[in-house]
C-alpha cells in the first residue's frame, strides 16, 4: 500500500509507503511524530494524544472549588468620586453582617470629623465636603466600635 499525495497547491508532491511511514511513527521522536501526523491527516492511522500526570497527582483527592458569596472589603465600601470637590457619595454593603452600623469621617490625624448611622443592608449615602478643606481623609465602616473596612478619599478645591 503506497501513499500519494498529488496536491501540487502547497508544494508537496511525494509518494511515501505506508508500512515505513507506521515503522517511524512508532518511535518517540520528531520524525516519528512528523510521521504520526501524516498518516492522521491521510485517514490511515486513528490516534489519541497520551496525558501523562506525575504520581504525586495519580492519587490526589479532588476537591471541588467552593464559590462563596463573600463580599469583599472593596465590595464592602465604595467611595466617589475621588478626589472629590463638592461632595462623596458612599456605597455601602453591609449583607450578611449584623449590628448597629455608622460611617465615620475623619481627618489625617485620626480625629473623628463627621459620624452618621447608617440604614438599611445595602444603600448609598451623599456627604457635603463644604466644610472640609482640602486634604486627605479617612471613610471608616464601623459597627458596634469595630472597623469593617476603612478607606481614604482627598478632597481638591
Amino acid at each position: 500500500m503506497y501513499l500519494y499525495n498529488n496536491d501540487s497547491t502547497n508544494g508537496f508532491n511525494n509518494v511515501t509507503m505506508v508500512p515505513q511511514l507506521t515503522e517511524l511513527a512508532s518511535r518517540e521522536s520528531k520524525p516519528g511524530s512528523l510521521a504520526r501526523n501524516v498518516l492522521v491527516a491521510n485517514g490511515i492511522m486513528d490516534y489519541i494524544e497520551p496525558i501523562y500526570l506525575s504520581d504525586d497527582l495519580k492519587s490526589a483527592i479532588v476537591i471541588p472549588e467552593k464559590t462563596h458569596n463573600k463580599i469583599t472589603c472593596e465590595e464592602r465600601l465604595k467611595i466617589f468620586p475621588n478626589p472629590a470637590k463638592d461632595y462623596v457619595i458612599i456605597s455601602y454593603d453591609l449583607s450578611g453582617l449584623s449590628g448597629n452600623f455608622q460611617i465615620t469621617v475623619s481627618s489625617l490625624e485620626g480625629k473623628p470629623l463627621f459620624q452618621r448611622k447608617i440604614p438599611g443592608v445595602k444603600n448609598q449615602c451623599i456627604i457635603s465636603t463644604e466644610k472640609l478643606s482640602s486634604s486627605l481623609y479617612f471613610i471608616q465602616l464601623v459597627t458596634d466600635n469595630y472597623t469593617i473596612v476603612s478607606k481614604s478619599f482627598l478632597i481638591t478645591r
